[in-house]
């Protein structure tokens, strides 16, 4: 399975719907998701060891939780108005719920491993800078 055929299977639009009505803005369905970000989420998962399974998993076992740490994450890094920075805030992709749930399935099911995935993510993204 690729990233692209998880999310667009029901158990992820089902995932997406509830996520939603916790969101203070609906997820842009519509939008493409570039391929680089595809292959970047991709990466992510292999620098974790997951599988879709794993991301199954938390959406069957931890959904309202893991929607709690979604929404937590958001409010937390969005900032009204843009910010200092007058940033604009774009709706978010369907994509965007796949490093939470990385995360989170880490920090549930292996929390020893989230540091480890941190820094190859952190240096490899400074690698391919």
């Amino acid at each position: 399975m690729k990233l692209t055929d998880f999310m667009q299977s029901d158990i992820y639009m089902s995932f997406l719907d509830d996520l939603e009505k916790s969101l203070s803005e609906k997820i842009d369905r519509k939008s493409k998701v570039h391929d680089v970000v595809i292959i970047l989420m991709e990466k992510w998962l292999g620098y974790a060891s997951l599988s879709f399974d794993d991301l199954c998993w938390v959406i069957l076992n931890c959904r309202s939780t893991s929607i709690n740490y979604i929404v937590k994450k958001q409010e937390a890094y969005t900032e009204p108005d843009g910010g200092k920075d007058n940033i604009v805030n774009q709706a978010p992709k369907v994509n965007f719920p796949i490093g939470h749930l990385i995360e989170y399935y880490l920090l549930s099911k292996r929390p020893d491993d989230l540091l480890e995935y941190i820094k190859k993510f952190g240096f490899l993204a400074l690698i391919n800078m």
